[in-house]
């Protein structure tokens, strides 16, 4: 019998039965997943009530003080998840790490993504859903006012982009291009905050985790060579702006902020399940174990370098 509708449902094609009348859907489905619904049933107009949540209810919409600005820093959550289960859509969160105090990011399209801050922290410059293309776009954020806008020339309407990081002076913003050439290939960016104009900075490769010399002249990136069998190995490489790349060493994660010297950066490295955190001396390029896994792993504030 059940062999017979599954038969009938490949030959025919699956019914679905509407009601002329109302528009609804009465019956539609496969067995043994077919679903009935019950006629709408009209109950006449009912008198609107307020609902009132009871309890005290903590408002994570009102902006933070200009005193405020200096101790945040931003972080992607989602209330909803629980242990074992997927990420699922998060919101950007702004917390107070001097009062504890949680805000969300005044991103009004949507999902947006962490990105950095600007050198006085009265702005945040994220990678948030444009709801005209539906791709990820930049946007930057004023932090008091909430005024919220997109960043960037005709190039920077197409695309994906990632990865926000201002330089040392405030003045340009690197961003990485996803799908541009084969595979996982990105293109990095560099806007003119001032004048929204936008050029490329080196060559296309499998490229992510950018983030700014102190001395604000080149990049720091995370560069993934392929090698046999499939797999890939990371390196951290120094990109000037005019494209010239330098192969620093192993590792995965760049610390957001480099010494205002330009004398070390800390990074990751795998072995085999674990990371081990290290740190690559830029006057002798070479990478030394970092004395404190849990420093270098563990959440930390944007400092001003």
């Amino acid at each position: 019998m059940l062999l017979d509708k599954l038969n009938d449902g490949v030959t025919n094609g699956r019914r679905m039965t509407v009601d002329r009348t109302t528009g609804q859907v009465l019956e539609t489905g496969i067995p043994p997943r077919k679903i009935v619904f019950s006629p709408l049933v009209w109950l006449g107009e009912v008198k609107p009530q307020r609902l009132e949540p009871a309890g005290k209810w903590e408002d994570h919409t009102s902006p933070f003080s200009p005193d405020d600005l200096k101790d945040l820093v931003q972080f992607n959550h989602n209330r909803m998840w629980r242990p074992d289960q997927p990420t699922g859509d998060s919101d950007l969160m702004l917390v107070n790490l001097r009062t504890k105090e949680i805000r969300r990011a005044p991103f009004p399209f949507g999902a947006a993504l962490s990105g950095c801050f600007s050198p006085d922290h009265s702005r945040i410059y994220v990678a948030g859903l444009d709801l005209a293309s539906a791709n990820l776009a930049l946007f930057s954020i004023q932090l008091i006012s909430g005024e919220c806008r997109r960043i960037g020339d005709e190039v920077l309407n197409h695309g994906n982009w990632l990865y926000p990081v201002v330089s040392p002076s405030g003045d340009l913003l690197a961003a990485a291009q996803l799908g541009v050439g084969e595979g996982m290939k990105s293109q990095i960016h560099v806007i003119d905050l001032k004048s929204g104009q936008s050029r490329p900075v080196g060559p296309s490769m499998n490229q992510a985790m950018l983030n700014w010399h102190p001395q604000g002249d080149s990049l720091i990136c995370m560069v993934r060579e392929p090698v046999p069998n499939d797999s890939e190995i990371p390196f951290l490489c120094k990109i000037t702006l005019d494209g010239k790349i330098t192969k620093l060493c192993r590792g995965r994660f760049p610390e957001c902020c480099l010494k205002r010297s330009g004398s070390c950066l800390k990074t990751t490295r795998t072995r085999r399940v674990r990371s081990r955190p290290v740190t690559w001396t830029e006057k002798t390029s070479r990478c030394s174990a970092t004395a404190s896994k849990a420093s270098a792993l563990r959440p930390h504030r944007p400092t001003d370098g």
